[in-house]
């Protein structure tokens, strides 16, 4: 099965800024409050659990080093493999089974910045021997 996944690069001053970007909240009722990543990017619904996010200490100008890793990489890091930035990054947020619409591309965090670089298409292989 053919699915999506929406990727987002940026720099973050440590890893702990990253995971207070996209920190998600409870009320004492138990619902939600929107992270900040959500709001800076109009992600009202998508399964949270889909969601990777990693950060590097050394940064780089190659998206294909930082995407390097994630799940299903290995089939759409091709689709990034030519493409480098003047600027270098040291973060990436990947949702996957979402096909972000860009209405937003870029959002701030204190010092951080983020940018949706684009979707990527990938194939889920499902094992039904079971």
């Amino acid at each position: 099965m053919n699915d999506h996944v929406s990727i987002w690069i940026g720099n973050f001053e440590n890893e702990e800024e990253l995971m207070n970007y996209t920190n998600i909240e409870y009320t004492e009722d138990g619902d939600s409050i929107s992270s900040t990543f959500e709001k800076d990017f109009n992600l009202d619904y998508y399964d949270r659990d889909l969601i990777e996010k990693k950060w590097i200490s050394k940064s780089t100008n190659s998206v294909k080093d930082l995407l390097d890793g994630f799940s299903y990489s290995d089939q759409f890091l091709e689709q990034f493999d030519t493409i480098r930035y003047s600027e270098e990054f040291n973060a990436a947020i990947l949702i996957y089974n979402l096909e972000y619409d860009a209405q937003k591309t870029k959002g701030k965090f204190k010092n951080s910045d983020l940018k949706f670089i684009g979707v990527a298409q990938y194939t889920i292989t499902v094992d039904d021997r079971w």
